[in-house]
């Protein structure tokens, strides 16, 4: 019907809505009233859809990385796999809860290194800086029994405060991490995967 006249169409449905108006149950100022409040309606409730898409989107935030790090001072070295999870998220910030278990070497000594720290990430958008603060522990592969210096059954266990700062690329929607800066993990660089 529609495909053979356009004005006819046009005729047709402003004659359906002019009938509509005269034989309902509101005058026509009453129905321009109710038209303006589902209109209003319409958009408060297409103002919020999007608001809740937004909000799934933010949800969607890979909020875990997998990052493999290597850290280099002079005569040291050490590579680590480390777990990271987002547990708060502000505007400006993030803080994260961290564990890694590494290798080290250094002159005289090598071993194995377990990290425990939390991550504050400050910054927008993509860049932050880096503050990480927790607990390093050394454990030496070399037998502190034989040692003649020292009979303490702890010595092969060192623990050390932890304490890095430095930059770090994080984008909540992509699966590239990369951290980089200086402290106990010596000059250290990490590339991670989010997810």
């Amino acid at each position: 019907l529609c495909k053979v006249d356009i004005n006819y169409c046009r005729f047709y449905f402003s004659n359906k809505i002019n009938f509509l108006l005269k034989n309902s149950l509101f005058s026509q100022p009453q129905m321009k009233q109710i038209l303006l409040y589902i209109l209003i309606i319409l958009v408060v409730q297409g103002r919020t859809q999007t608001k809740l898409e937004n909000d799934s989107l933010l949800r969607q935030e890979q909020k875990n990385t997998l990052f493999v790090g290597v850290g280099y001072a002079g005569l040291m070295v050490h590579t680590n796999i480390s777990y990271e999870r987002q547990i708060f998220h502000f505007d400006k910030a993030l803080i994260n809860a961290r564990i890694a278990y590494g290798k080290y070497a250094e002159w005289g000594d090598d071993g194995n290194l377990i990290m425990l720290n939390w991550a504050y990430l400050f910054g927008r958008q993509k860049h932050y800086f880096e503050a990480d603060f927790g607990v390093f522990a050394r454990i030496s592969s070399i037998d502190a029994s034989m040692s003649m210096y020292n009979k303490n059954l702890f010595a092969k266990y060192d623990f050390y405060p932890l304490v890095n700062i430095g930059y770090r690329y994080y984008n909540p929607k992509k699966h590239f991490s990369l951290r980089s800066g200086i402290g106990t993990e010596y000059l250290y660089l990490g590339l991670g995967f989010n997810f």
